[in-house]
């Protein structure tokens, strides 16, 4: 019989795993004067959902709008 924190422990495995995948590839061109990140700064919103959950939605809107 399994103790119900281990239980807890292979379902949130599990329901995590269909996020374990390679996010799209994005690509842009840019200008001399295009920062994607700075020291000291915080992520954009777009750059935040893609590096938490692979999606590059909103970052293709944030080059696109640059």
């Amino acid at each position: 019989m399994m103790s119900e924190t281990h239980q807890d422990e292979i379902f949130k495995k599990s329901r995590l795993e269909h996020l374990t995948h390679f996010s799209d590839v994005v690509g842009a061109s840019h200008s001399d004067r295009y920062t994607m990140w700075a020291e000291g700064t915080y992520a954009t919103e777009g750059m935040k959902q893609l590096a938490e959950w692979g999606d590059t939605t909103k970052y293709e809107e944030e080059i696109k709008d640059k």
